[in-house]
């Protein structure tokens, strides 16, 4: 009988922190997806910089902008971020050999 009182009595409190764990899993997913838009943008801003689509003055302050927003939204500075950059420098490049390679075999 004890036992029933308490899940009575804590219910509202159980209650609250399934709430609060289902808000931090849905912010943790909101993070992730933004992070993701991010670091696509960052690779198709270096596309286009490679391509010759953009001036290297637009690129340094759209690449600015990007990587400060993905800085504010890990929370973390730099390392991780020039990482992904780094990453997405070498992915770059193989698409850019990629298609130099596809206009040559034409």
């Amino acid at each position: 009988m004890a036992f029933i009182l308490d899940d009575i009595a804590l219910s509202p409190i159980k209650g609250l922190l399934w709430i609060a764990k289902e808000l931090e899993q849905a912010a943790e997913r909101a993070r992730g997806d933004e992070r993701e838009r991010l670091t696509r943008e960052l690779r198709g801003l270096y596309m286009q910089l490679e391509t010759g689509r953009i001036e290297e003055a637009e690129f340094e302050q759209r690449e600015g902008e990007l990587l400060d927003a993905l800085d504010a939204l890990e929370g973390t500075p730099t390392a991780d971020t020039e990482a992904r950059v780094d990453d997405a420098d070498q992915d770059i490049d193989e698409h850019i050999d990629e298609e130099s390679d596809e206009e040559e075999d034409r």
